[in-house]
């Protein structure tokens, strides 16, 4: 709920009910939920309207096309497939800035975008937990979440500035084939058994880093790249896999 409108009553009781904390209360904890006045003077009517974080459903916001996360190579040379996610915490917007995107090696990785909205105050903070289980076929060259750990809590990139062609917290999938005949493969969630497909959630922080709201979890998304490399194969491969 949020706090009551300006000139009504309200209470330290109020602010720690709605945003958090723990005792004894102090209105200064509580200066970056204001909606209004600024600097060192702090009035309860500062609060008036204010909310705790709340997220948006990332399983609807950043529900991810069929085979967004899936692509294979294939060349006499060396042939890889590359997945991609990003994102980037853009307070000026309210948002996550989320992108995917693939590739191999004749195709450059483009990216498409999503946001997943929040309402509130703004953390101070946003972090991204990843949890997947991807298992390797054949010999080659892998990248399994860039040194991401399954169900760790990351934090990721602040845009002071909203932009697209700004940093992003990026996580990369690939499999590479340069030597050998036959496939190397990632697969986390398509066909190998013990695999488990991709999901996130995201958490808002305050400065003292505690959580302040967790969103829901997103939908599975399945990753599979893959390099097959074969005497006189060409150069394509991207899509077209339905696990």
């Amino acid at each position: 709920m949020a706090i009551s409108g300006a000139g009504q009553a309200k209470s330290f009781s109020d602010l720690q009910t709605e945003f958090g904390g723990s005792h004894p209360i102090t209105m200064g904890e509580y200066a970056s939920f204001r909606v209004s006045g600024s600097g060192n003077t702090i009035d309860m009517d500062d609060f008036a309207g204010a909310v705790a974080l709340s997220w948006d459903n990332p399983s609807v916001d950043l529900d991810l096309p069929n085979n967004a996360l899936v692509s294979t190579g294939s060349s006499s040379g060396t042939a890889n497939g590359i997945a991609v996610i990003g994102m980037a915490y853009q307070p000026a917007d309210n948002r996550v800035r989320f992108r995917h995107g693939k590739g191999n090696q004749s195709t450059a990785v483009t990216y498409s975008y999503l946001n997943l909205d929040y309402a509130g105050a703004d953390p101070a903070t946003v972090e991204v937990q990843l949890n997947w289980t991807a298992v390797q076929s054949g010999t080659g060259s892998f990248t399994n979440g860039s040194g991401a750990t399954s169900g760790n809590w990351n934090q990721i990139t602040e845009q002071s500035t909203s932009s697209d062609s700004g940093t992003f917290t990026t996580y990369i999938w690939s499999a590479q084939k340069s030597s050998g005949f036959g496939t190397a493969a990632l697969d986390a969630g398509a066909l190998a058994s013990g695999s488990v497909a991709l999901t996130f959630a995201f958490r808002g922080k305050d400065s003292s880093g505690n959580v302040l709201a967790t969103s829901s979890t997103s939908n599975s998304e399945t990753i599979y790249v893959a390099g097959t490399r074969s005497f006189g194969g060409g150069g394509g491969g991207g899509g077209g896999f339905e696990p």
